[in-house]
């Protein structure tokens, strides 16, 4: 039912790849730590000028002519320009210097388990958790949601729920990486659907303790126009014996789910009302004073369609007035379909019957086959008023 209704599952849509690595354009956090294979600018000016581009070297050192080296590994990078320049006044005086961070070092991290593309991939030295990711394809159908494990060396260091950032937009768990990290995606969870009148219907993965309630707002809650009032429950189980369960709402809102549930919501508009409780939407024509569609409340007349038309006009002649009704059209349509195709067989069966002798009598009899064929598209082209 889900694929007819191009119902697709929560969050399949984070398959896409991110910025590629060293992507200059990321902000760089005050608290990021100078690392091997970083990038450092210097601005020199003052009593020495110099636009120096160096790299952070294997032992965390850069070369600065003329001064020697600099020890920045493990450095802030708010305190990297105090550092710095610490060590040039030890040969220079009267100066000024600014320095920043240049193009940052890749890092090499491994996605395992259930994603589209897994292995080794080379992020940014600031990338997180969801980048690393992103970059291998996001996990595949059979891959979880709700349980990303951050692993470095025999350690999880953080279970990431990727629901947290697609539905609540809380990155808090977003873990920054570090080199031969591993981030695993695991088995999907058990899942449960819902569809109908709600903002975003989906299939969700669900985690132990999570109920009705909980699924709604994954699936955005109830759309403007549902009946928020009930919700429907089918389960597997069920489906055999045709059983589905009502739950009421907002009550039933902590109801457990299993794995292979649907929930459906209704549409408020939708709802049939008994039929004594109905709107009557009739159509007045003729010599009437307001020609036209009205929508008249249970019970009303034809004398309280006639007032809400305005009444009769001077011409109107109330003898010759027609009251026609759609469920009766659509009935006497189909007692004259009946009847048609009881008066063909009817004719067939006699023209099949007789018997001629010559070539006159059969000639009469084709005429009269003719007239009887013309006969009933004649009929059949009469449509019922109701």
């Amino acid at each position: 039912m889900a694929g007819q209704l191009d119902i697709r599952r929560l969050g399949l849509g984070l398959q896409q790849h991110s910025s590629p690595p060293g992507d200059l354009a990321t902000p760089v956090p005050p608290d990021h730590l100078i690392q091997p294979g970083d990038e450092v600018l210097i601005a020199l000016w003052g009593s020495v000028d110099a636009d120096l581009r160096l790299t952070v070297d294997r032992a965390g050192k850069i070369q600065i002519p003329r001064v020697g080296s600099v020890a920045v590994g493990g450095t802030r990078l708010a305190d990297l320009n105090e550092t710095v320049s610490r060590r040039v006044a030890q040969t220079f005086k009267n100066f000024q210097l600014s320095a920043s961070l240049g193009q940052l070092r890749g890092m090499r991290i491994f996605v395992t388990g259930h994603v589209a593309e897994p292995g080794p991939v080379i992020v940014s030295s600031l990338s997180t958790l969801t980048a690393a990711l992103t970059e291998a394809g996001g996990p595949i159908a059979s891959g979880t949601m709700r349980k990303v494990q951050l692993r470095r060396g025999k350690e999880t260091i953080a279970t990431l729920d990727l629901y947290d950032i697609l539905i609540k937009g809380d990155r808090g768990a977003d873990r920054v990486l570090q080199p031969d990290d591993v981030v695993h995606v695991g088995a999907v969870g058990p899942q449960v659907g819902l569809i109908g009148s709600v903002q975003r219907p989906a299939i969700v993965e669900i985690l132990p303790g999570e109920n009705v309630a909980d699924v709604l707002l994954m699936a955005g809650g109830f759309s403007p126009v549902a009946d928020t009032s009930r919700l429907v429950l089918e389960r597997i189980e069920d489906r055999t014996a045709a059983k589905v369960t009502q739950l009421d709402m907002p009550a039933a809102g902590t109801q457990p789910l299993r794995s292979g549930d649907l929930l459906r919501a209704f549409s408020a508009v939708e709802t049939v009302l008994p039929s004594q409780l109905q709107n009557r939407r009739v159509r007045i024509d003729g010599e009437v004073a307001r020609p036209g569609e009205y929508v008249l409340p249970p019970r009303s007349s034809i004398a309280d369609a006639l007032r809400a038309a305005g009444g009769l006009t001077a011409g109107a002649y109330v003898f010759g007035a027609e009251f026609t009704r759609e469920s009766v059209r659509a009935t006497q349509q189909q007692n004259y379909e009946r009847a048609l195709r009881d008066l063909e067989t009817e004719l067939a069966r006699a023209d099949s019957s007789r018997r001629t002798s010559s070539a006159d009598e059969a000639a009469a009899q084709r005429a009269r086959a003719g007239a009887s064929s013309r006969l009933v598209e004649r009929l059949r082209a009469i449509k019922p008023s109701g």
